[in-house]
């Protein structure tokens, strides 16, 4: 089942070397209603990403130029913050845990890629628009008993209201 009658069409970057895969892959996103760019290496790949705001990537880990791993903050920084899946064709026993470690959304190894990519497209689109329904609720928080009116305290503040307004847990 497609996620694109559900979500709105998202912008995805492929960054992998292989090819053959980008352009199934290209072609699965472009069926399911969704943008796709590719880049053939982590170098195009930055410089893509410096020039187009996407929602997702899917990233490969053993590229020409690095490893993608290595590259997930980065990723993470530019504008929109964008979600990254890795998809390998080098199946290690500890991978799926590095790759979240990292900073991944998911861990897809190539044989399943075509198979499992429409569901962590889904889940990653969901997260996304509660993510943004959520940073863009207003929250009022009662102040008077906190001390300070620092900017960073604001934040602070800002982040508790934030978090207040969501079902999930927070640690303070």
């Amino acid at each position: 089942r497609s996620c694109a009658g559900y979500w709105k069409m998202a912008k995805i970057l492929i960054i992998d070397d292989d090819r053959v895969l980008t352009a199934m892959l290209a072609e699965q996103l472009a069926v399911d209603g969704h943008e796709a760019a590719a880049a053939f290496s982590l170098q195009e790949g930055l410089a893509l990403l410096h020039r187009l705001r996407v929602d997702v990537v899917l990233l490969d880990v053993q590229l020409p130029d690095g490893n993608g791993l290595e590259h997930i903050p980065t990723i993470a920084s530019f504008p929109g913050s964008p979600e990254v899946i890795i998809i390998t064709g080098q199946g290690e026993a500890d991978g799926a845990e590095k790759a979240v470690v990292s900073g991944a959304w998911s861990y897809i190894e190539k044989p399943y890629v075509i198979r499992e990519l429409s569901l962590q497209l889904t889940r990653v689109l969901q997260y996304r628009r509660e993510k943004l329904r959520v940073s863009t609720v207003p929250v009022a928080l009662k102040r008077e008993r906190i001390i300070g009116n620092s900017p960073v305290i604001r934040r602070c503040l800002d982040q508790v209201a934030r978090a207040a307004a969501s079902d999930v847990s927070v640690l303070v």
